[in-house]
C-alpha cells in the first residue's frame, strides 16, 4: 500500500541581501503566520485541517530561513577567522574526567568541524586524533545530532600527527561542502524524489 502524502512550499520572489528585503520578507511572513493563528479554529472547520497545518509548517520553516540568513551574515561580518580554520591549545574539557588537548575548529554557521588532538597520559603512549562534527545554527538542523564520526587514530611520530591532521582537515573540509541544506528541507527532498523519478543520479548524467 502506497500512502502519499503532500507537502506545501511558499513560491519566493527574488531577494536582494543588501537592501533589507529579507528583513520585510519575514515580517511578512510573521503577519501571515499570526493571521493564520488567530483564525484557526474556523479556517479547520471550514477546510481540511491537515492543509492548515500544512500552511502553518511552510510558514515557520520560511521564517526559519530567514532567521538563519540573519544568523549567518551576523556571524560572518563579526566572527573572526569565521569558515577557516583555527587553532587553540589547551582546550578545556566540559567534562571533568576528559582529557584536555588541543583542537582545530573550523565552522561555515552550518555545521561545526571540531579536530581534537588528545595528548598521552604518560610518557611512552601515543597521540590521539579526533574528528568530530556538530550543528553549529541555533535555527536549523543540517546534520543528525549522533551523526557517524570519522574512528580517532593513535599516533607517535610528529610528522604522522601533523599529516594526519591534514588529512582530516581535507575530510572535514568536504563534508561541509557537502551538507549545506538542512535536514528535512522540502525542496532539496522533492528534488531528490523527482531525480528519481527521471533516472537522473547525482551526477546529472
Amino acid at each position: 500500500m502506497i500512502i502519499l502524502f503532500f507537502d506545501l512550499t511558499i513560491s519566493r520572489r527574488w531577494l536582494d541581501p543588501t537592501d533589507g528585503d529579507y528583513s520585510d520578507y519575514e515580517k511578512a511572513l510573521q503577519e501571515k503566520l499570526k493571521a493564520l493563528e488567530d483564525t484557526w479554529t474556523i479556517r479547520t472547520a471550514l477546510i481540511n485541517e491537515e492543509l492548515i497545518k500544512n500552511m502553518k509548517s511552510a510558514l515557520e520553516n520560511e521564517i526559519k530561513y530567514c532567521q538563519f540568513h540573519s544568523e549567518y551574515l551576523d556571524r560572518v561580518a563579526n566572527e573572526s577567522g569565521f569558515n577557516e580554520w583555527g587553532f587553540t591549545e589547551n582546550v578545556e574539557s566540559s567534562y571533568w574526567d576528559k582529557k584536555i588537548g588541543d583542537e582545530w575548529i573550523r565552522t561555515n554557521g552550518r555545521i561545526k568541524a571540531n579536530i581534537r588532538i588528545i595528548p598521552p597520559e604518560t610518557e611512552g603512549k601515543m597521540t590521539r586524533i579526533e574528528l568530530k562534527y556538530e550543528n553549529d545554527s541555533r535555527v536549523l538542523t543540517f546534520i543528525e545530532r549522533y551523526s557517524k564520526e570519522n574512528k580517532p587514530h593513535n599516533l607517535k611520530n610528529p610528522e604522522s600527527i601533523k599529516q594526519r591532521i591534514k588529512e582530516l582537515k581535507d575530510v572535514a573540509d568536504e563534508y561541509l561542502g557537502c551538507h549545506l541544506y538542512p535536514l528535512w528541507n522540502i525542496e532539496n527532498r522533492n528534488l531528490n524524489g523527482l531525480n528519481t523519478i527521471l533516472c537522473i543520479d547525482s551526477y546529472g548524467r
